[in-house]
């Protein structure tokens, strides 16, 4: 993983979404690096801010749980719908299906499918 993440790192500081969404699951997973939820948000934040659907459903799952942020269940909301919006249903990470959230019918959580 050690070289993986030289070359990643350095693909991400240069500006390349993909390389950011992979740097941030390696620091989500402790993979080559050591754990870090918040170093994780930050990869994911620079990728979904390009547009990567995968990285936004990511951003909804670390609000939702307060993994490296303080737990925001709007913010995960927000993050799902973009994540929806722009999801192609090319994204492994999303599992291959356009994600469809009504969070008008299912204000509470607990019915809007979260674990």
């Amino acid at each position: 993983y050690e070289e993986m993440i030289h070359w990643g790192e350095k693909a991400a500081l240069q500006g390349y979404a993909q390389a950011q969404y992979n740097v941030g699951r390696c620091y989500e997973q402790g993979k080559g690096k050591e754990k870090d939820f918040e170093k994780a948000m930050h990869w994911y934040m620079l990728a979904a801010q390009q547009g990567r659907p995968d990285a936004a459903y990511k951003l909804g799952q670390f609000y939702e749980h307060g993994l490296g942020v303080e737990e925001d269940i709007e913010k995960a909301e927000e993050w799902y719908k973009k994540a929806a919006e722009e999801d192609t249903g090319d994204d492994a990470e999303i599992g291959n299906t356009n994600i469809d959230i009504n969070f008008d019918k299912c204000p509470d959580r607990k019915n809007a499918g979260f674990r």
